[in-house]
């Protein structure tokens, strides 16, 4: 209920960040971050190949 509480009383992304998942540097943060990185890369790959009709599907 605290967290919920914290999470509704945000005031910006880092923030909300810092409650979900801890602050950087917390090793559940950088698996979080990294994973993030990866998921981005991956989109614009993606969104590279369709722009070039690269893109199947």
């Amino acid at each position: 209920m605290e967290k919920e509480q914290a999470i509704r009383n945000t005031t910006d992304f880092d923030e909300l960040l810092d409650i979900q998942y801890g602050k950087i540097g917390n090793k559940i943060r950088d698996e979080f971050e990294e994973k993030v990185q990866y998921f981005v890369i991956s989109e614009t790959l993606k969104q590279a190949r369709h722009d070039d009709h690269l893109l199947i599907g």
